[in-house]
C-alpha cells in the first residue's frame, strides 16, 4: 500500500482535493475539514472549474446513482467522499 492509499484509509475514504477530484458533475459529500460537511459537485462553469453545493435540499436517485441539483458556491472544499450506490430492495 502506497502513502496516498494509507492516508485515504486513515481518512475513512475521504479524498483530499489536492490529490484527487471527483468526476465532473458527480454528486459527492464535500467538507471544509473544519466541521462543515454538505453535498455538492465539481463543475466547469463560467470558464473555470469550481465547486457547487446542493441547491434545493433534495437528493435524487436515477439509474442506480444518487445525485442532487447544485449551484455554484464559495464553500472552501478541502475533502470529498463518494456517495454509495443507490439502495435496492430485492423482490420476493
Amino acid at each position: 500500500m502506497n502513502k496516498k492509499e494509507k492516508i485515504k484509509r486513515l481518512n475513512h475514504g475521504w479524498n483530499n482535493v489536492k490529490n484527487k477530484l471527483p468526476k465532473e458533475c458527480e454528486t459527492v459529500f464535500i467538507s471544509n475539514g473544519q466541521g462543515c460537511t454538505t453535498i455538492g459537485c465539481f463543475i466547469y462553469c463560467f470558464s473555470k472549474w469550481q465547486w457547487a453545493i446542493i441547491a434545493n435540499k433534495r437528493v435524487y436517485e436515477e439509474n442506480g446513482k444518487i445525485f442532487a441539483e447544485c449551484e455554484v458556491s464559495d464553500f472552501h472544499v478541502k475533502l470529498w467522499h463518494e456517495f454509495p450506490k443507490a439502495p435496492k430492495l430485492k423482490e420476493k
